[in-house]
């Protein structure tokens, strides 16, 4: 929620409007279900992802040695998470909205862009450095791992293009569906998640028993993908009334990607381009993660 608030404080808006974002971000349903299920290192990304992006954006604004340091801090500390899947889309992240900024702010001013250029890589040495560690680790581990090769069901047979990865069923099983996309400005519009205590006095023989409320195609869910409308209908003000700032388009087309990616096999086409060639992409599960993106961005917009 701190770096939620000191982000959008940073791009200028009052401090209310940051505190509701703050607020915004910090009680999203779906941060519940990571605590509730165990996915701490998941959570702990998500929640340095505001921090590199106010860093990164002042690294491109001001080009000083203070703000390559304190970039190459956040992103240190998201990369010793060791959530690599947040970490990619954190990345994807940066390059939307880092783009806009620069073509808007440093467009054919040549010394600017070489300083910023020298920076950031100076930075990336940094955070090589300080994560050599559990990268190596990491990349040592991985031919051993499910997500390096090897089968998940042995008694399946593997495609050659999925053996170096999990393979695209495996990879795909949590693709989520565009008529799901409702669960994100309507509360449970699918039912709740897979095991619930129900609590009504409808079905008595049930009370207090542990049931399944949802009903949608995935094979079974522990969390609400849940935004709220108000959060959705203020990003879309933002886009219609603050288009013409660099952030605002970036993080717009980044937003339709994201939930263009997490349709998974049910949009195939573009989610093997990405599955196929981009490297270390197979390595990915869950295609609806992308959707803590979205939620990042819809945050930030409104």
């Amino acid at each position: 929620a701190l770096g939620m608030f000191l982000l959008i404080r940073y791009l200028g808006l009052h401090a209310l409007a940051a505190m509701m974002a703050a607020l915004g971000y910090i009680l999203l349903p779906h941060f519940h279900a990571l605590i509730v299920v165990g996915h701490f290192a998941k959570l702990r990304a998500l929640m340095w992802v505001p921090f590199v992006l106010l860093t990164f954006l002042r690294l491109i604004d001001r080009r000083d040695l203070l703000s390559m340091f304190l970039f190459t801090t956040a992103f240190a500390l998201l990369m010793r998470t060791q959530h690599y899947q947040i970490i990619f889309y954190t990345l994807l992240l940066m390059l939307f909205s880092g783009l806009p900024q620069v073509r808007a702010t440093l467009c054919r001013q040549w010394s600017k862009l070489l300083k910023l250029g020298g920076l950031l890589a100076a930075a990336v040495v940094l955070v090589v450095l300080i994560v050599t560690q559990p990268l190596f680790v990491t990349r040592d581990y991985a031919p051993y791992s499910t997500r390096g090769g090897n089968a998940v069901d042995l008694s399946e047979t593997v495609a050659d293009q999925d053996k170096k990865g999990v393979g695209f069923e495996y990879a795909t099983n949590w693709s989520y569906t565009v008529p799901e996309f409702w669960n994100l400005i309507i509360p449970k519009f699918h039912g709740g998640t897979s095991q619930e205590t129900y609590t009504g006095s409808a079905v008595p023989q049930f009370r207090n028993q542990m049931i399944p409320t949802y009903w949608g195609d995935l094979p079974f869910t522990q969390s609400l993908e849940y935004l709220s409308v108000l959060l959705a209908f203020l990003a879309l003000v933002a886009i219609f009334f603050q288009w013409e700032r660099p952030l605002v388009k970036g993080l717009t087309v980044l937003t339709v990607l994201a939930l263009l990616l997490s349709l998974g096999r049910h949009f195939e086409e573009l989610y093997k381009l990405f599955f196929y060639y981009l490297p270390y992409f197979d390595k990915f599960r869950v295609p609806m993660m992308i959707l803590t993106l979205v939620a990042f961005n819809v945050c930030v917009l409104a």
